[in-house]
C-alpha cells in the first residue's frame, strides 16, 4: 500500500501474487483452479481486486492519459529491452555501452546478443527436461518484462523513441524476478500444494558442483566488466561538474550584479525536460548562492546560460516583428499605440526586444492580448526585454506621464537564447 503512493510498480506485487497463487498454490485445469482459488481465498482476491483495479485504471486514464501505443512502437521497445538490454544482462552483459553524455545505453555486439539468447533457451529447455513443473515459473519473468515493455512505450518511447529500452533502470526488478524464476524452475516451492520435482531416470549433468562454480564465475565477471565499462563512462564523459564551474566562473567574471539571468531549463544532457520545473535555472543553481536574479523585465542586459553553463548575452532571434511604423518606427502618444506583428503570437516562453529612444524617462503600459505589464523606461536610446506569453497579433504600448517624443524603433518576438557559436 505505502509503495503505491510512490511508485506506480508497486501495482505488479499484485500481479505477482495472482501468478503464485494460479500456479503454485491451486490444482487442476485453468478453470479448475480459478475456482478453487475464489472458493479457499475469496476474502484476498476482494481485497487486493479492491486495491489493483482502481489503483490501474486510474493510472492509465491520468496516468497515461488513456492514450495506445502503436503496434510498432511496443514491438521496438520491446526487442530493446527483452532481446538485447535483459538477455545480455542475465548473463553478465551488456560488456559495451553507447555513450550518451553521462548516461550509457546496453550497446552488446550481435554475437553476445546471439550467445545471451541461446544461454537463456538452453536453460529454460534444461529445466523443462529435467523438472516435472518449470515452465509456469518463467510467468512471472513474461509479466515483468511485458508491464516493462508497455509502460515504457505508453509513457516515454512516443517522446524519446525506442532506444529507451536500453536503458536498465526502467526494468531494475528484472534483476530479482530473475532469480526467483530460476529458483522456481528447478526447485520445489515450499507449502505449495503443487511442487517442481525431479524427472525420474533423467541424466542432470550440469548440475555438477564445478560445472555451477564455474558459471557462476563467468557470469560474476562478465557483470564486473559490464560495471566498470559503465562507471568509467560516467566519470570521463559527465558534463555536470564542467557546467557548474563555468556557470561560477562566468557568473564571478560579469560586471554588473544582480545579473538579470532567463529562467532557462538545464540542457538535457544534465536533466531532462520531464523534470520541470525543477529542472529550471532559478531551482538548480538556488543552492549555489549567485548573485543573479531571474527578471521578468530588463534594460539592455539580458543574459542566458549555454549548453556549457557559460553566462552570454541573450539574443532574441525574431519569430515574430513589427510591421508598419514611420519616419524613427511608431511614436508613442497619449492615446494607445498598436504595433502590429506579422503573424500571431501563442504559448508561453516568449521574450520581446523592444529598441527605442526618448528624450525623459516615462512609463508605458504593454498589452499582449489579456495580460498587461508595466515597464519603467529610461531616456535616451535603450533596448528593453520582457517576456511576452499570451496569445495575440499585436502589442499595444500605453504610455504613463511624460512620453512625449518616445519612439519605438525596432520589436521582434522569439525565445532568448545563446549567441549562435561562430
Amino acid at each position: 500500500m505505502l509503495g503505491l503512493a510512490f511508485y506506480e510498480k508497486a501495482v505488479l506485487l499484485f500481479g505477482f501474487y495472482a501468478l503464485f497463487a494460479l500456479c503454485w498454490f491451486a490444482r487442476g485445469t485453468l478453470s479448475e483452479r480459478f475456482v478453487a482459488l475464489w472458493r479457499d481465498y475469496r476474502v484476498g482476491i476482494i481485497a487486493h481486486g479492491a486495491i489493483a483495479v482502481p489503483y490501474v485504471a486510474i493510472y492509465l486514464e491520468f496516468g497515461l492519459h488513456g492514450t495506445q501505443p502503436a503496434g510498432t512502437l511496443i514491438a521496438s521497445v520491446g526487442y530493446r529491452l527483452v532481446a538485447v538490454a535483459f538477455s545480455t544482462g542475465v548473463i553478465g552483459g551488456p560488456f559495451e555501452w553507447r555513450s550518451m553524455s553521462a548516461n550509457s545505453l546496453a550497446d552488446p555486439s550481435d554475437l553476445i546478443s546471439l550467445g545471451s539468447w541461446v544461454a537463456l533457451g538452453s536453460l529454460v529447455y534444461y529445466a523443462y527436461t529435467t523438472r516435472t513443473a518449470s515452465r509456469r515459473a518463467w510467468s512471472l519473468l513474461v509479466f515483468s518484462l511485458a508491464a516493462d515493455v508497455y509502460l515504457l512505450a505508453s509513457a516515454r518511447a512516443n517522446l524519446v523513441g525506442p532506444d529507451i529500452g536500453l536503458e536498465y533502470r526502467y526494468q531494475t526488478e528484472s534483476a530479482a524476478i530473475v532469480v526467483l524464476a530460476i529458483g522456481l524452475a528447478f526447485l520445489p516451492l515450499l507449502g505449495a500444494p503443487e511442487t517442481n520435482r525431479l524427472r525420474d531416470g533423467v541424466d542432470r549433468p550440469h548440475e555438477r558442483a564445478t560445472v555451477i562454480r564455474s558459471v557462476t564465475v563467468l557470469v560474476v565477471a562478465g557483470a564486473m566488466v559490464s560495471t566498470l565499462a559503465y562507471v568509467r563512462n560516467w566519470q570521463d564523459h559527465n558534463p555536470t561538474k564542467p557546467f557548474f564551474d563555468n556557470v561560477r566562473a562566468t557568473v564571478a567574471a560579469t560586471d554588473g550584479k544582480p545579473l538579470p539571468l532567463v529562467d532557462q531549463s538545464l540542457p538535457q544532457n544534465l536533466l531532462w525536460a520531464f523534470g520541470y520545473p525543477e529542472n529550471t535555472d532559478s531551482h538548480v543553481l538556488k543552492a549555489l548562492e549567485l548573485p543573479v536574479e531571474y527578471p521578468e523585465q530588463s534594460v539592455d542586459r539580458l543574459y542566458v546560460l549555454d549548453d556549457q553553463g557559460r553566462v552570454t548575452p541573450a539574443v532574441v532571434p525574431p519569430a515574430r516583428a513589427m510591421v508598419g511604423g514611420q519616419g524613427c518606427g511608431y511614436v508613442l502618444r497619449k492615446t494607445p499605440t498598436t504595433i502590429p506583428l506579422n503573424g500571431p503570437v501563442v504559448g508561453g516562453g516568449w521574450w520581446i526586444r523592444m529598441e527605442y529612444g526618448a528624450p525623459e524617462p516615462f512609463r508605458v503600459e504593454v498589452g499582449l492580448g489579456d495580460t498587461t505589464r508595466e515597464l519603467k523606461l529610461p531616456a535616451g536610446p535603450h533596448t528593453a526585454y520582457f517576456r511576452a506569453d499570451g496569445s495575440y497579433d499585436s502589442v499595444e504600448l500605453t504610455p504613463e506621464g511624460n512620453a512625449r517624443g518616445a519612439c519605438v524603433t525596432s520589436l521582434v518576438l522569439g525565445n532568448a537564447v545563446p549567441p549562435p557559436t561562430p
